[in-house]
């Protein structure tokens, strides 16, 4: 059977015996691809950066740079406290509530763009324990023809009820550089930039992650084998460590922060991933990102396009059920705030439910 499970559909695979019943679920969602001369990279949903784990059976790569995939995987990672982490290389802890779509682009000249929501309802502690942060995700991606680097928005959106502090929002990438055992990697706080690169010469491009909105607060490259668990990751988050000085198959974090968000309202951060032919093209690569930051400030933010999307829902459904003939309609179609139209329930700022009993609603 299929099921939609919220902006994407899952499909479910049974199989019956005397013994029980055993099920398998296949998680479907769209996908699209940032493409120019220089670089192709993969947009996925549910905070993942890349490529998915399905991706990886099937040989897919997820950051191609002339033509040769550096990126294993990655992820977007959100923590508040030790205990409350969002986000796995490996393990998605989020859920879409749309599919990944071609969006209109609000940055000059990147004329690829790409969006996608998500909420962190999976997540859960180092003892498998569900501890959602609360927060839902509009995820934007940005590319232009002729750059080596792909533009992450993510608007972090605190729908938890309650005021959040000390949040820090961080990228995790598992990078596969050529030899992928004998990757080294670097660190540079002048361009915000950690990279991995292959120290021989099967492929000699350099890749790395760049936090564009704001300055790093914490930055890792560690061994495949020494993932960080949830408490550890939070405290990478808040600390430059470096690493990279010894050769293996690498892995790479960046985060920045810390922000508070009150309830309903949300921050916004900008990160690049980026290929260079060699550390001083990736180098130009990140300094033109960095460039673009102050683009950003000015952008609706995804709170507003939330509530933009309720209210034209609701107008849609005022339309299609004769909402002229309806019994009370006090405020809709109106430029009054939507929570004092009648019969809508508004939580955290979004519309929650509608109280439209016997209203002479018609139609569907």
């Amino acid at each position: 059977q299929v099921l939609q499970n919220g902006g994407a559909w899952t499909l479910q695979i049974g199989a019956v015996s005397s013994e029980g019943t055993i099920y398998k679920d296949f998680y479907l969602s769209p996908s699209f691809v940032h493409s120019s001369s220089s670089q192709l990279a993969y947009v996925r949903s549910r905070g993942a950066i890349g490529r998915s784990n399905t991706d990886a059976i099937n040989g897919i790569g997820g950051y191609y740079h002339n033509g040769v995939n550096g990126l294993f995987g990655g992820s977007l990672v959100v923590a508040k406290d030790t205990r409350h982490v969002s986000g796995n290389l490996f393990v998605r802890e989020f859920s879409d509530q749309t599919v990944v779509r071609q969006s209109a682009s609000s940055i000059p000249e990147f004329d690829q763009s790409y969006d996608v929501i998500f909420r962190d309802n999976l997540a859960k502690d180092d003892q498998l324990n569900a501890n959602p942060i609360g927060i839902t995700v509009r995820q934007q991606s940005y590319s232009k023809t002729g750059s080596s680097y792909v533009l992450y928005q993510f608007d972090i959106v605190n729908s938890s009820g309650s005021n959040l502090d000390s949040i820090y929002v961080g990228l995790g990438a598992d990078w596969d550089v050529g030899n992928a055992g004998a990757n080294l990697g670097g660190y540079d706080g002048s361009r915000r930039l950690t990279y991995v690169y292959d120290q021989g010469a099967i492929d000699p491009s350099y890749y790395g992650l760049v936090t564009v909105s704001g300055p790093p607060s914490g930055q890792l490259i560690y061994q495949n084998g020494q993932d960080p668990n949830d408490s550890a990751t939070y405290r990478v988050m808040q600390n430059i460590l470096g690493g990279g000085s010894s050769a293996g198959d690498l892995r790479a974090f960046i985060a920045m922060g810390p922000y508070s968000i009150p309830a309903g309202g949300e921050v916004r951060t900008v990160f690049a991933v980026a290929g260079g032919d060699n550390l001083a093209d990736l180098q130009v690569q990140a300094d033109s990102a960095l460039f673009k930051a102050s683009l950003f400030t000015n952008l609706p933010t995804a709170f507003t396009q939330f509530r933009m999307q309720d209210s034209l829902a609701l107008v849609d459904l005022y339309n299609a059920t004769n909402g002229p003939s309806w019994t009370n309609k006090t405020n809709w179609l109106s430029s009054s705030p939507i929570n004092s139209w009648f019969g809508v329930r508004m939580l955290n700022g979004r519309v929650d439910s509608l109280l439209l009993f016997d209203n002479n609603l018609v139609g569907t």
